[in-house]
């Protein structure tokens, strides 16, 4: 009643060295353009329930938000309880969503040619 959902998801990411995702998300930490590592957190409802003998539809778009792994990187820091907010497809405010994203430090080595934090 008061419009909070509280959903309690755990995701671990996993980027073996030499793997395609790792290449891939090296790719997006270095890239000159800081767009390429924005990491976007999508939330989705059920659809109404299709009719008998009707194809089932998929889920719909509520809104999403995202936080840029190069902006950990650069400032050493994870992102713990942050609050993003969340915008429809045609970019109007529809909520909040609180995320953790841990492991700058991974990132770090990960985008360890691009960066240089010895400071």
């Amino acid at each position: 009643a008061d419009g909070i959902l509280d959903v309690r998801e755990r995701f671990r990411f996993r980027a073996p060295p030499r793997s395609g995702v790792r290449l891939a998300l090296r790719e997006a930490l270095c890239s000159a353009d800081e767009e390429d590592a924005d990491c976007f957190f999508i939330v989705y409802r059920e659809p109404p329930p299709a009719a008998v003998g009707e194809p089932t539809a998929k889920p719909v778009e509520v809104g999403s938000a995202f936080l840029n792994l190069q902006a950990l990187v650069r400032t050493r820091s994870d992102r713990a309880d942050e609050t993003l907010d969340l915008l429809s497809e045609s970019g109007a405010l529809v909520g909040a969503i609180g995320v953790s994203v841990l492991g700058w430090r991974y990132l770090a080595r990960v985008a360890a040619p691009c960066f240089d934090l010895r400071a």
